[in-house]
């Protein structure tokens, strides 16, 4: 674990600074000090040794000018290895070897210059040294002069030229500045940062930084920190590569066919998910025994290709050696592809075709998501309320529409969920993709018909294999509070088939019931007409001096807060028959889900509100909920509480348009019509759950 500490001392000459700095080290466990402004034109052992506080340790300096900068650093030589150091009066750069894991590790203590063309040859600088050894993780650290936004900025005017210099500088060379969390240092300026290469992230993919109180500088220490604490297990989860490999297919049989008639007394459901634990638990072991084989392969492939360059190296290799030399990169090639293959599969970049070689780009992706996906906290909140909402004014569907959605299930039907699946999606609890289940449908299907007829038999059967996992996907860059997050339901495969058949059925008739002021989800709705009716309507006010209102709002956590008894309530209204609402209610309601923290589940528990955001039924059941809305602002039109805007020539009176979680508002100019919208607004909430954000 490398821990760094980095202080602008302001001067080292005083007994209390080097004695607190001795202290911050010991408290942060930290195996570098990295200090600037030592103010110093000479820098002993004993003088180090009183901000070390022992005498196991190596030091470099760069002394100061007169009475400005200076520079000092000082690690642990039992976990590092110096290898080279560069002084000049701006950075002092070691770079050698960390011992714990034998990898090269370049620390650089900077202190840059007060003026913007001092600071840039600096970066011009840097540039220099870090392009030329991009192998190397480095770690800059100490007291840039420079901030990066204008909100870094306190008390002292904000330099666009020199931010974006400094940027620029970021920016080229693919820094990564590491999230600053929770310390007890009050934030002022932010002169201080850590900065990480590629490299390093490549070796420790989650840094972090935290502030500490200044006492005797005037700026804050920061210290960075690789270490990662456990969250638990990590869930197995199932890589296509796999699928290349031929003996798969005999442990997949053997631990599917092999369960034979076992357990004849349970359901189909519970037969179904003991197969698929069952075979999981088998490619678990395989996977184990295979690479570990492959590992060993690669190594002796190596060593054979080495061997026989060093033969090339004394004399002329004979035509059978260089034809072995072409097999055993062959091979090598793919042995390692496949391990590209997974990192592709991590980072799920849909767009890039199989066969693109770029693996540095695929493992940059993947460990850029690890770090911002990464959790460091979070802020609890609360929510709670009950009413009954109704109305006549909904939509109805047809009775053959009905009959169409209740019609018994097929295995044609279970078939295109399964194909339209992504085979490469992120797995939910049984870990399993769809391209896996692809490969052996031969084998699996009549497991998968068998359990899904029984959900429609009883619906109250899905509990048994509801589980999902809830990726919690960053909305803003280093989130604090739970509404940062965005909740992503990963879930099991059966429960994905049964979504995908009941959301591909409801698609068809859903444009009947729906609105045409909700412009998203249905077919052949386009999401930026509404946006394109507003402009014209701006445009026409405008022109003939009509004062209107505009309310644009948004719906918190709106797929997550939507009221179950809500939802039936409206359906039912729109004449949904009671085995489509009993479907959907065993299937929603069953769910058990589990928080993914830093790829770690937590215990599950259930869900009593909401629909779920990664579940392809959820959007369609979410435009129907805001049916509620829109029948509620119809009657409130009709009773003269609302009054909206009538368009020229006859044209129809606009009110409001709907964009998923999203409502626009448009009204006659008064204190009353606004007044009343927002009741409507607050009945809406306390019936269906939907609060405005």
């Amino acid at each position: 674990m490398v821990k760094v500490l980095s202080v602008n001392s302001n001067g080292l000459g005083a007994d209390l600074k080097k004695n607190w700095i001795k202290s911050l080290a010991r408290e942060n466990k930290c195996n570098f000090i990295c200090i600037q402004e030592t103010h110093l034109q000479v820098v002993d052992s004993r003088l180090a040794k009183s901000c070390w506080g022992n005498m196991n340790f190596n030091m470099e300096f760069v002394e100061a000018v007169g009475r400005s900068g200076g520079l000092l650093t000082i690690w642990d030589p039992s976990l590092f290895v110096k290898e080279s150091v560069s002084r000049v009066a701006n950075f002092l750069m070691l770079k050698g070897r960390w011992l714990p894991n034998n990898k090269q590790l370049g620390i650089i203590n900077i202190y840059a210059p007060n003026v913007v063309t001092g600071r840039d040859t600096l970066w011009q600088n840097l540039s220099s040294l870090l392009r030329a050894d991009q192998a190397t993780g480095w770690v800059l650290c100490g007291d840039f002069n420079e901030v990066r936004r204008p909100e870094e900025r306190r008390g002292s005017m904000f330099s666009v030229r020199g931010a974006t210099s400094f940027n620029s500088f970021i920016e080229s060379l693919d820094l990564f500045e590491p999230h600053m969390g929770e310390g007890d240092g009050e934030k002022h300026s932010k002169l201080d940062r850590f900065l990480v290469s590629r490299g390093f992230l490549d070796e420790w993919s989650n840094p972090g930084t935290s502030a500490i109180q200044r006492l005797y500088s005037d700026h804050n220490p920061i210290v960075l920190s690789t270490e990662s604490p456990d969250f638990g297990p990590i869930p197995f989860k199932f890589y296509n590569s796999w699928l290349q490999d031929g003996s798969l297919a005999e442990v997949v049989s053997k631990s599917w066919v092999g369960y034979g008639g076992r357990d004849n007394n349970l359901s189909p459901i519970l037969v179904l998910c003991k197969k698929l634990k069952r075979t999981k638990l088998a490619i678990k072991e395989w996977r184990k025994v295979e690479n570990e084989d492959r590992c060993k392969m690669i190594k002796e492939l190596k060593q054979k290709h080495n061997n026989l360059e060093c033969l090339g190296e004394e004399r002329r290799l004979s035509g059978e050696e260089r034809r072995e030399l072409g097999t055993i990169l062959e091979k090598i090639h793919e042995l390692e592809g496949r391990e590209l293959m997974d990192v592709k599969q991590k980072a799920k970049i849909a767009w890039l075709k199989e066969g693109d070689e770029n693996s540095s780009f695929f493992h940059g992706i993947v460990a850029a998501k690890k770090r911002k996906n990464w959790m460091h906290g979070k802020i609890q909140g609360e929510w709670e309320y009950s009413l009954s909402f109704r109305s006549s004014r909904f939509r109805k569907i047809s009775e053959s529409q009905n009959c169409m959605l209740e019609a018994p299930f097929t295995a044609e039907e279970i078939k295109n969920a399964v194909w339209s699946c992504g085979g490469e999606k992120a797995p939910g609890p049984d870990g399993f993709s769809f391209a896996l289940i692809r490969k052996y449908w031969d084998m699996m299907s009549l497991d998968f018909y068998k359990a899904v007829k029984e959900f429609e038999s009883d619906p109250g059967r899905m509990a048994a294999c509801n589980s999902s996992f809830i990726a919690l996907v960053p909305k803003v860059n280093d989130p604090l509070c739970i509404s940062d997050f965005r909740p992503i339901h990963l879930m099991g495969c059966i429960s994905k088939i049964v979504s995908k058949i009941l959301a591909e059925r409801l698609k068809l008739v859903v444009g009947d019931v729906i609105n045409p002021v909700q412009t998203a989800y249905v077919k052949a709705r386009q999401i930026t007409d509404g946006p394109l009716i507003v402009n014209e309507i701006i445009h026409w006010v405008k022109r003939v001096k009509k004062k209107i209102f505009i309310l644009k709002v948004d719906f918190e956590k709106a797929f997550d807060n939507i009221r179950w008894d809500f939802l039936w309530e409206v359906m039912a209204q729109m004449n949904f028959g009671r085995t489509w609402i009993s479907w959907l209610k065993g299937f929603i309601c069953t769910a058990q889900v589990s928080v993914l923290v830093n790829g770690s589940p937590t215990k599950q528990f259930s869900l009593e509100k909401g629909v779920r955001q990664g579940d392809p039924l959820s959007p369609y059941l979410f435009i129907i909920a805001m049916e509620g809305l829109i029948a509620a602002i119809n009657e409130a039109k009709e009773l003269g509480m609302f009054v909206g805007l009538e368009l020229p020539n006859n044209g129809p009176i606009i009110s409001n348009l709907h964009f998923a979680d999203d409502a626009l508002f448009i009204g006659k100019w008064s204190d009353i019509n606004l007044r009343n919208l927002m009741e409507i607004l607050r009945c809406f909430y306390k019936a269906s759950g939907l609060k405005i954000n």
